[in-house]
């Protein structure tokens, strides 16, 4: 996919045409349909939001996909036991591409864990609201700036999985929605 289009990954999604493209093939048995319709209904829907906010659409986006080995929030605990700090911050604009196949997984494992608990926790209406607003409206939105939501809900990782998580992405893809240790 990276060759013909500059994009890495196995899908990407054009909103302004209402336009999903796919790569399927026999290696990566989980395609990124779900995750790249949801970018399609939520920017057709709510529209584009703040450009720099790329962990909050991808976030959404992984939460569309079916199938997951654990919980976002084990994979979030995950993320955090092996060493990977980054925050919202960290992982707006370009800085949520940065690095290797496996820290950019971890960056969608994250953001999906946090987006999760936001919704779970505060609503679509008030989500909704950070989607169209962008993150720098977060404490309009919920009342306290996002550093303060995000710093609470991280501190409510648990420190240990209840099963070892591996964050490896090409184990997932070639495991569909099996667990797996």
């Amino acid at each position: 996919l990276e060759a013909p289009t500059g994009r890495p990954g196995t899908g990407g999604g054009f909103p302004e045409a209402q336009t999903v493209f796919l790569v399927l093939n026999a290696r990566e048995q989980i395609p990124a349909d779900a995750h790249e319709l949801a970018h399609i209904i939520s920017l057709t829907t709510w529209g584009l939001h703040q450009a720099q906010d790329v962990w909050l659409r991808e976030g959404l986006g992984v939460l569309a996909q079916p199938c997951w080995p654990v919980s976002f929030k084990d994979m979030a605990a995950a993320t955090r036991r092996v060493g990977d700090p980054r925050t919202t911050a960290d992982l707006s604009g370009a800085g949520f591409m940065a690095g290797d196949v496996d820290a950019r997984f971890r960056a969608y494992m994250y953001s999906a864990a946090l987006v999760e608990h936001l919704l779970k926790t505060y609503g679509l209406a008030k989500f909704e609201a950070l989607w169209r607003r962008g993150a720098d409206a977060a404490s309009d939105v919920y009342g306290k700036p996002l550093a303060a939501l995000e710093s609470a809900w991280a501190a409510s990782l648990p420190l240990a999985a209840p099963a070892v998580v591996r964050l490896d992405l090409v184990q997932i893809q070639r495991t569909g929605c099996r667990r797996f240790s």
